[in-house]
C-alpha cells in the first residue's frame, strides 16, 4: 500500500484491501485472493467470514463477490 498508515487501523485497512480486490477481479476464491492481496489465507478467511456475516459479501461455493449491501449503501450516500 502506497498510503500513509500511521494512524490507521491494519484490520480496517486490510478489509478494504480485501473488498477492493474483490471490486475488482470480481468472484474469486479464497486462495486466488490470499495470493492476490499478499496475506495469509488465515487472515484473508477471518475477514471474509465476517463480511459474509455482515451481508457485505456473498459466498456461492468457494467464490466470494461483492453483495447488494454496497448498492444499497451507495444509495444512501447518494
Amino acid at each position: 500500500m502506497a498510503n500513509d498508515t500511521t494512524n490507521t487501523i491494519g484490520s480496517v485497512e486490510h478489509t478494504f484491501t480485501i473488498v477492493e480486490s474483490i471490486a475488482e477481479s470480481g468472484p474469486t476464491t479464497l486462495s486466488e485472493l490470499a495470493e492476490y492481496v499478499d496475506m495469509p489465507k488465515s487472515t484473508v478467511h477471518v475477514h471474509l467470514r465476517t463480511l459474509v456475516e455482515r451481508n457485505v459479501l456473498t459466498r456461492r461455493g468457494d467464490e466470494y463477490d461483492l453483495s447488494l449491501k454496497f448498492l444499497e449503501m451507495g444509495g444512501i450516500a447518494r
